[in-house]
């Protein structure tokens, strides 16, 4: 793709930074505040001033997710059709991997279901 005077396109760049609470000489704690992208947030931590890892946050939102779902009707968190999704996928790329060759994936049935945003 070209850019409209004929010349190669540039790249974007931005700056994506994590902020995180603590340090030496600070007595908040070490936390997670959020991610920063451009000077903006892009993410504040709803769970500050917990320490956790961020993997250990994406559990905790998932979990609050559920929790919002079976107390308040919430929308689901993760529907069947996607969790179906994700593990034919993984057992696809692991069939790849092991044969040592390219598999075509096919479209499954769960893939027309409403909450399944792989078919989108």
């Amino acid at each position: 793709m070209r850019a409209s005077d004929g010349s190669a396109p540039q790249p974007v760049r931005s700056t994506l930074e994590r902020v995180a609470a603590g340090g030496p000489g600070s007595h908040e704690g070490l936390f997670l505040r959020g991610y920063a992208l451009e000077g903006a947030w892009a993410y504040l931590n709803p769970f500050r001033p917990a320490r956790l890892p961020d993997d250990e946050l994406s559990i905790a939102a998932m979990l609050a997710r559920m929790v919002a779902h079976v107390r308040d009707g919430a929308p689901s968190p993760y529907e069947v059709a996607e969790a179906a999704q994700d593990q034919y996928l993984q057992l696809v790329v692991r069939q790849a991997a092991d044969a040592g060759a390219t598999i075509r994936t096919e479209r499954q049935p769960w893939t027309d279901a409403a909450g399944c945003l792989h078919a989108r």
